[in-house]
């Protein structure tokens, strides 16, 4: 009997837990912001777009063929966890056109 009545009420515990709180949405909201003007910037040219050139090491490894993943996580975020990652490969003798296909096509 104590072990049904435990499956009964554990589902409604795990779905009230499963709504992120207006403090961590506004969290995400403020990462997504933050992002986008980083995005902007280097798009209008006013900062680094791609992630090997805003690092003479990442370009480095990079070049020696290394996969790199780098972690841009915000560190505070109220009840709640962001993974933000970017990541760089070279891939020799594939234009930026090509790559830009394959990446549509995945």
């Amino acid at each position: 009997m104590t072990l049904a009545l435990l499956f009964l009420v554990l589902p409604v515990n795990l779905l009230g837990a499963a709504e992120p709180k207006q403090e961590t949405l506004r969290a995400w909201d403020e990462h997504i912001r933050i992002f986008n003007e980083h995005a902007a910037k280097g798009a209008a040219g006013d900062s680094q777009f791609l992630l090997i050139d805003a690092s003479q090491d990442i370009a480095r490894r990079v070049q020696r063929n290394e996969v790199v993943v780098t972690n841009h996580d915000p560190e505070n975020v109220p009840q709640g966890l962001i993974h933000d990652r970017g990541g760089a490969i070279f891939v020799p003798s594939v234009t930026l056109g090509q790559s830009t296909i394959w990446t549509r096509l995945s």
